[in-house]
């Protein structure tokens, strides 16, 4: 992971689907346990999916921390529909902006709400500014 770099493209793929997914959340700490044998430090999406569990969790009764603390990790299904595939729904409302389309198109085509859909594009829009940022610094430019 590039130093700079403030999130892990992986990590952020199986945080995001960890809710409806909870393989996707197993392969989430298979990741933070992977940085931290080579002792390095978590990329801030795993750092924060990680204290923001043990933080949730930790303010429950004792008897019922341990399983607070796989549901707050999305250990264990919830029943939950799949969640949207962040990444492509932001592209898509990229592209319906561009082309003057209302965003709630993208809503009604991933079957998510609009706060949902602008969530996501937020997301989105925030990873291409970080991988922006890290490429004009790999080509040494700092503008």
């Amino acid at each position: 992971m590039h130093p700079v770099f403030p999130f892990d493209l992986a990590a952020q793929d199986a945080i995001s689907r960890a809710e409806s997914d909870p393989e996707q959340a197993a392969e989430a700490l298979r990741l933070v346990a992977a940085c931290l044998r080579r002792g390095e430090a978590l990329p801030a999406n795993l750092a924060e999916y990680l204290a923001g569990a043990i933080e949730a969790s930790m303010g429950k009764p004792q008897a019922r921390r341990a399983a607070a603390l796989c549901n707050e990790l999305h250990l264990t299904a919830q029943n939950r529909r799949p969640a949207a595939y962040w990444p492509e729904v932001g592209a898509y409302m990229t592209d319906l902006i561009e082309a003057g389309a209302s965003q709630n198109a993208a809503a009604v085509n991933f079957r998510i709400g609009e706060p949902t859909a602008v969530r996501y594009l937020r997301q989105y829009r925030e990873a291409m500014r970080a991988a922006e940022a890290v490429e004009r610094l790999e080509a040494g430019r700092t503008d």
